[in-house]
């Protein structure tokens, strides 16, 4: 039976930007967060950015985690035009 499905477990989505082995400070808190809520019975997934060389979904420690394609976009402003830029 699905983690989910069990009495009183909740599905949780966690988003960060960066997560394991990427990253630093929210990073780590986002994965010790997402074990501690699996070893309480719920069912967690992230949604975080890919990488290179890192699976784009994989489960460690009973936590799925999805890394998906970073579309970073700026906005430029300057002299009464504006312009929309991917700068991944």
């Amino acid at each position: 039976m699905e983690l989910w499905r069990r009495r009183g477990a909740v599905r949780i989505l966690m988003l960060n930007y960066e997560y394991p082995p990427l990253g630093g400070g929210a990073s780590p808190v986002t994965k010790s967060l997402s074990e501690e809520l699996v070893k309480l019975r719920h069912s967690v997934d992230v949604v975080t950015m890919g990488f290179k060389g890192l699976k784009k979904i994989e489960e460690i420690n009973e936590v799925n985690i999805y890394r998906v394609t970073d579309f970073r976009i700026t906005v430029i402003f300057g002299l009464g035009k504006s312009k929309i830029i991917n700068i991944s």
